[in-house]
């Protein structure tokens, strides 16, 4: 399933970066008769073969030594007049701006493209709102447009977003322009690990160009990075990380507004936002209808025969006692669970037969919410838990540290106390936010309980 999803995901971006390519031409072909144009009415291009080549050249970008076997004086005029046009020429200064967006963007997707997991780049995407732009006039389905969305942002999580937030670097295009800092410059920086090694080198190590250059990062990193800004946005990558990035398969109605609201927050246009939600309604409104006529049929066909483990009696009894923890057709707890009720309910319901997928709503529906305000004792209730995902969330050294910290925190004075809970919760907050909500720990234990009774 996991590889499918990951297939169709490939096949969007592919199909974005075929629009992002077709836009780039049309871009290209609309500066280049604009500025044809222009030159055509101050008389310096005619159209002939003579003056043709040198203009295509010029304005395509591309190697423009063809311009040498011409006059000097012309060369020099033309290129002259190209460059006022491109720069200061008030109709063609959109179109401009747009190609440069568009040739940062088709880059990284095709990084992400190549392989996701060694991006290159070290900058955290933050213009989302170009982004859903080109999103929107794409011809992209809801689901798609969610797909490239919801990718950036985990690319941004997986480049220590919110693990280490004071090491990322985040660089407002906006406030780079107003301080000098030309786009391409940041483009070509961010690029093989060059933007850090910049900002960690002593200046005594640096060119003067490099010193300015450094400076002027410095300024805009502070920029972008201060207050409530740089809050918001950590904010709306966790609450997409928690209300779909972890549960893609399982988002409930109160996760939409969630991932609406965080996307809106991080500057998605409001139609495509309108756009996501009406994908995302859909496709719960299936998920439930078929989970609840997955369920039915389950139920009939276990209410219709004898079980091959259980009599018909047992099963109507275990049935009873379930309700009283468990609506079984409003997938809804009766009040809060225990963590031994719900394992206790969870053992029941596959005693009776209970798809496996069912056991994981009722856990995932049934779940406290995560309280570090006594972290010993918060590590003491989930150690097993913990343990169970060790080697597949590499906790080792995490659980490690915590062994090392309950050493310290009691034989130390009461006020290196604080410090050690404060470690203590700390790894405990790391590990919480890598655990998998597939429950396959709860579910494992409901199994083996089932097997003891």
């Amino acid at each position: 399933m996991l590889e499918k999803r990951d297939t169709i995901i490939k096949n969007t971006k592919e199909k974005f970066l075929d629009y992002l390519r077709s836009r780039e031409e049309i871009l290209k072909n609309m500066i280049t008769q604009f500025t044809t144009g222009e030159l055509e009415r101050t008389g310096l291009f005619f159209g002939n073969d003579q003056s043709l080549s040198p203009v295509a050249n010029t304005l395509n970008w591309s190697d423009t030594h063809e311009l040498l076997t011409y006059e000097s004086a012309y060369v020099e005029k033309l290129a002259h007049s190209i460059s006022d046009i491109l720069q200061y020429n008030n109709e063609i200064r959109l179109p401009i701006h747009e190609l440069n967006y568009v040739r940062r963007i088709i880059p990284t997707l095709e990084l992400m493209l190549l392989n996701e997991s060694n991006m290159e780049s070290e900058m955290i995407t933050d213009d989302f709102d170009h982004l859903s732009l080109y999103l929107l006039g794409s011809p992209l389905k809801g689901m798609e447009v969610l797909d490239i969305l919801m990718d950036f942002v985990s690319l941004n999580i997986d480049k220590g977003l919110l693990e280490q937030p004071s090491r990322v670097v985040i660089l407002d295009s906006s406030i780079a322009q107003k301080k000098g800092l030309s786009l391409e410059k940041v483009s070509e920086l961010s690029e093989g690990g060059a933007l850090n090694s910049l900002l960690n080198t002593s200046d005594t190590e640096l060119s003067n160009e490099d010193i300015k250059v450094k400076q002027i990062l410095l300024e805009v990193s502070k920029e972008s990075n201060s207050g409530q800004k740089l809050h918001q946005f950590l904010t709306y990558h966790q609450d997409l990380r928690d209300s779909y990035l972890n549960k893609t398969d399982s988002y409930q109605k109160e996760d939409i507004d969630k991932i609406i609201s965080s996307l809106d927050g991080l500057g998605v246009c409001l139609e495509l936002c309108d756009k996501i939600r009406a994908t995302l309604n859909r496709e719960l409104s299936r998920r439930l209808k078929k989970t609840s006529i997955n369920s039915y049929v389950v139920k009939k066909e276990q209410s219709n025969r004898k079980s091959k483990y259980i009599l018909d009696t047992e099963y109507k009894q275990i049935k009873k006692e379930i309700g009283q923890y468990w609506d079984i057709y409003k997938m809804e707890a009766k009040r809060d669970l225990t963590e031994e009720e719900r394992l206790y309910c969870a053992h029941l319901l596959l005693k009776i037969g209970t798809d496996s997928g069912l056991v994981r709503t009722f856990f995932y529906r049934t779940e406290e919410k995560t309280d570090l305000e006594n972290p010993i004792g918060f590590y003491n209730r989930t150690y097993d838990k913990l343990k169970f995902y060790e080697q597949k969330c590499n906790f080792q050294q995490p659980l490690d540290n915590i062994q090392d910290y309950l050493q310290e925190i009691f034989i130390t004075s009461s006020e290196d106390y604080q410090f050690w809970k404060d470690e203590i919760k700390k790894e405990l907050g790391t590990m919480v936010q890598k655990l998998p909500q597939s429950y396959e720990y709860e579910v494992q234990k409901a199994s083996s309980y089932c097997k003891k009774k």
